[in-house]
């Protein structure tokens, strides 16, 4: 059994608070990043299932900060992602329609952290053929032929997921979310 980290915020504190509470919950759930080592790469995987800014996709915010926290630690920062089919379309024949990097502008990501030492990666950027793997899980029985996944996970040494936090929102009064 795995631990779930939920912290609760106020919608009208200040960016301060808001980033010690995000730096907060990821040291906790991580046990301060200690497994990162100099030199390690990461791949910040958030949410940018569309080109619509938070709450449709992850907080720039988080995405920054947690970040920043990597960087402190030595990591190589990856930021990447691939939005979803109504935003971004490829085949083996290439790329159809959309750019999640773009999608990455739109939403405030790429902004909240060009000042940062990242690399950006729309998983869709190498191909089809290039930038994908096929796996095959036993238990996964939903996908008895297996599934593709971007060939990241296999060319990284750790992988933060960062939630579209929306998905799991509870209202308390008029000013605070669960996240």
């Amino acid at each position: 059994m795995s631990k779930v980290f939920i912290n609760s915020t106020n919608l009208n504190q200040s960016k301060q608070e808001l980033e010690s509470q995000i730096i907060e919950i990821l040291k906790t759930s991580t046990d301060n990043l200690n497994f990162i080592r100099k030199g390690d790469s990461v791949l910040i995987k958030p949410a940018l299932n569309s080109p619509d800014p938070y709450p449709s996709t992850t907080h720039p915010l988080a995405v920054k900060v947690v970040a920043q926290e990597l960087l402190k630690k030595g990591a190589k920062v990856i930021i990447g992602d691939q939005s979803g089919i109504e935003h971004v379309v490829h085949t083996a024949e290439g790329l159809k329609k959309g750019s999640s990097i773009e999608n990455f502008k739109k939403t405030g990501i790429y902004d909240a952290c060009k000042d940062l030492d990242v690399k950006w990666v729309a998983f869709e950027q190498d191909g089809w053929n290039k930038g994908f793997i096929h796996e095959s899980q036993p238990k996964a029985t939903s996908w008895p032929n297996g599934f593709w996944i971007t060939k990241w996970v296999k060319d990284v040494d750790h992988i933060i997921n960062l939630p579209r936090i929306s998905t799991s929102l509870f209202q308390f009064g008029n000013d605070t979310e669960m996240w």
